[in-house]
Order: C-alpha cells, then structure tokens, then sequence
C-alpha cells in the first residue's frame, strides 16, 4: 500500500492501535492511500463521501471548535498517524505542537513524515497519554490539549483529565483548556442486555467500560479535577450515523474494483464491520451520543 511517495507495510496485529486503518484511506481508482486518517470522520453526504474527506473535516471541525490560532501551543494525544497535525499546523497556524500517542507503529510512521519535511516545530513521541512521564514534550506554555477520537480508548480517562488540570495550571493567565471529541452516556441506568453488549463493545474495542459517563457523571468528575464542561456540540448523526452508513456502501464498492484489479489491497473487514454494526446498535437504542467537548480549568 502506497501513502504519497512511501510504501505502507500494514503490520501483524501485535497492536491494537497500528497502521490497519489506512486502508480506509483507499482511493479505488487508483489503489493507492494518499493519507493515513484514522478517526471515525465527520459525514455530511455519507455514503458518497470519502473517507480521508469525512476524517480530516472532523479534525478541522475540532479546530475550529477549538478556536485555534497562530496564538496556540498545542499538546496533541492520540495523533495516530500524523495527518492531524498538519491541519492544526497549516490550516490554523499554530505556534508549536507536542504530543504523544500510544502506538509505536503509528507514532514512527508520523515521525517519519515530519523528518521528511524537516519539521521544527511539531515534536512527537510515543507515549501513554494517562502516564504523566509521558507528557515530557508538552511545552510549559501549552494552552490548548487536544484529543481527537481517542479520549474513550485511554487506559483511564479520569487519569487523563488529571493531567491536563496539571499540565493548564502551569499557566499565568489560566486561559487554558482541554478540547476532545468523545462519547457520552445518553443513560444512567441500562437493562442487563444492553450493559452485557456495552461491555462486549467496550471489550472488542479496547475501551474500558469505566470510561464511559453519562453528561452529569462527566461533569462531577471533572469538578472533582477542578475543571468544567464550557460547551460541548452532538454531533452523533455526522460521525455514528455517518460512518455506519458509509462503511458497508464502501466495502461493496471496494469488492466490485478488487474483482476488476487484483492488485488493490486486501482490507480485513471484520474490525470496521464491527465498528460499523455497534454504532448502529448504540443509536437505534439512544444509549451513547458523540460528542464536541471544551474543558477549563475552573476559576479559583
């Protein structure tokens, strides 16, 4: 599988998190992967979007909910393979960006790319974003934490947040905040199927269940931190509805070009099938919505 001028090596599955979602990126005509996008995307036509398309305008929607700008010191968790960083670095200009991601597989894959391009001011490592040894990169002056599509999958969200009230209190102004796009809980109490699937979604996905918070439980939570929900946007018929549609329509047309040119990639469809069925489930029941998030620091 080609990405620009490089040649992807989909790896085993040793990690979770590893370069397999780039397959997704597959432009049929050509058999080629010109990004490496690898977040649910954000679906304004679904079916007839692309997916690196609905992928990157999640991650500009994020920014803009963000505000970001030229006057932003950025620390990005979860970057997956990388493509996010330029939208936050070209399409909004800001100052300078740290992060860590959990996957080693993507996190050389990013690496490599910024070494192509001799990047100065983006600095990434692989790292656990619940580990604070891990958040060495960040800059003091980092005013803006990002997360796109990957806060449910961390290891501890209430870890997470942690670090980010400590990361925005080195702050003098105290203008901070933490932006992420995450689920939330549409119900505090669930009958004993719908937790026993929740958990074997949760299980499949490698989310632990304990991640997952109702609004009220997310904000008692966060005010335990000392921090505080300031506005939040549902964006769960762009994302959930849209990928679950989008993404049986892809296979089928991903079958009918591969039956005319063998040498397209193969895709394992069990993982993006799965994904796709779960969303559907998780919405048709009304048990989980997704979510735009910013998080301040509360004034003391």
């Amino acid at each position: 599988m080609t990405e620009g001028n490089k040649t992807v090596h989909v790896p085993s599955h040793s990690e979770f998190y590893d370069l397999e979602d780039v397959s997704l990126n597959l432009d049929l005509q050509t058999g080629l992967c010109t990004s490496s996008w690898g977040n649910l995307g954000y679906w304004c036509h679904r079916k007839s979007d692309s997916y690196s398309m609905s992928a990157k305008r999640l991650a500009t929607l994020l920014g803009e909910f963000a505000d970001l700008s030229e006057n932003d010191i950025i620390f990005d968790v979860g970057f997956g393979c990388g493509d996010q960083l330029s939208v936050w670095r070209d399409d909004f200009r800001v100052a300078h960006i740290a992060g860590v991601n959990l996957s080693e597989s993507q996190t050389r894959f990013a690496l490599a790319s910024i070494e192509s391009q001799r990047e100065a001011v983006i600095h990434i490592q692989q790292g656990d974003a619940c580990i604070a040894t891990d958040w060495q990169q960040a800059h003091r002056e980092t005013n803006k934490i990002i997360a796109l599509d990957c806060v449910y999958h961390f290891s501890s969200k209430q870890s997470f947040l942690t670090l980010c009230q400590n990361q925005l209190a080195k702050l003098d102004k105290g203008n901070g905040a933490v932006i992420m796009s995450d689920f939330i809980l549409t119900k505090s109490k669930l009958t004993l199927w719908q937790r026993v699937w929740l958990k074997l979604i949760c299980r499949l996905s490698h989310m632990p269940f304990t991640n997952l918070l109702t609004r009220s439980e997310y904000e008692s939570m966060l005010n335990e931190l000392g921090l505080k929900i300031t506005k939040t946007r549902n964006v769960s018929v762009e994302v959930m509805d849209g990928f679950a549609a989008w993404l049986p329509a892809f296979k089928d047309r991903y079958e009918q070009h591969r039956r005319n040119n063998s040498s397209i990639p193969k895709i394992h469809w069990a993982k993006y099938l799965g994904t796709a069925y779960f969303l559907k489930w998780l919405r048709k029941h009304a048990i989980m919505e997704y979510h735009l998030i910013e998080v301040v620091p509360v004034a003391s």
